[in-house]
């Protein structure tokens, strides 16, 4: 569990991979998580119906040690509760709408906060100053990411890369050199080209970046040299999961860029750029 991380955050972006069993404990503590503060081990088991050797496995899962250690973490949380059951869209008035779409928008950004490791960041930062090239790569949605990122960062490192179809991706991955950086984009990750683009750009002896949700097993976050995680909507009852995602990822790639401006770019620059690139050419 990534440090100083909310638990409910934890359960949440892992319910989906958990076991029946496990799912039936998580439920319990969700919704009664003062009285589990003061339980024993024995005394959850008990209560869920479920067995300690479960409840030892869904504390391992959620990336805490053991028992006590979790009761600690759970007790820390309590005070900030931030776990949402899934919410139905009730009606189709715009008010409605425009308060839910926006709510949980703010929400994905305010949980990925605490997801991203600080430490991973500065090294993320370091590694695209020192780069001789700086490429993108995403599918779908994803894609969309990539490009935008690009956009922003080659105003600050000429040589950056985003492509549309996964023939160029592949090209383009495949002339990287070693000390150039690679930054990968995958909601699930699970995409199987863009976990090969990984594989390939380790190989060459290049820094792999990661940008993806926090969930169990995931390959890509596995494979990197340093991964970036964003909190995203999992319900069924909103269409908003594909949406929450891009939010997200968004938000990782401006948190990226201003702390490169801030530690090795010139703003003065940027913003001379930023005035050629949107001002009317000359007739």
């Amino acid at each position: 569990m990534p440090s100083g991380e909310n638990i409910f955050l934890v359960m949440r972006e892992l319910y989906s991979d958990l076991r029946t069993s496990e799912k039936g404990v998580a439920d319990y503590i969700i919704q009664n998580p003062e009285k589990v503060v003061y339980m024993t081990i024995d005394n959850l088991a008990y209560e869920t119906f479920t067995s300690t050797a479960t409840i030892l496995r869904l504390v391992k899962t959620l990336g805490i040690k053991d028992y006590r250690t979790f009761k600690i973490t759970l007790a820390q949380a309590i005070s900030s509760l931030e776990f949402v059951e899934n919410e139905k869209m009730e009606s189709d008035d715009p008010h409605s709408i425009i308060d839910t779409v926006s709510d949980k928008n703010a929400r994905t950004i305010h949980e990925s906060k605490s997801l991203i490791d600080e430490k991973i960041l500065i090294k993320a930062i370091d590694a695209i100053y020192k780069a001789g090239r700086v490429d993108f790569y995403g599918m779908g949605v994803s894609n969309l990411i990539a490009m935008d990122a690009q956009q922003k960062f080659i105003k600050l490192k000429h040589l950056c890369g985003a492509y549309h179809d996964t023939s160029a991706q592949r090209t383009a991955c495949a002339t990287l050199q070693k000390g150039d950086v690679a930054i990968f984009f995958s909601h699930s990750g699970e995409t199987d080209i863009i976990l090969d683009l990984t594989k390939l750009a380790n190989q060459i002896g290049v820094t792999t970046i990661a940008i993806t949700s926090f969930r169990k097993d995931n390959q890509i976050a596995k494979t990197a040299n340093l991964v970036i995680y964003f909190s995203s909507y999992s319900g069924v009852d909103i269409p908003l999961a594909y949406t929450n995602t891009r939010i997200a990822m968004l938000n990782v790639i401006d948190i990226l860029y201003t702390f490169y401006i801030q530690k090795y770019g010139n703003i003065e620059d940027v913003q001379k750029l930023n005035i050629i690139a949107n001002s009317t050419p000359q007739k």
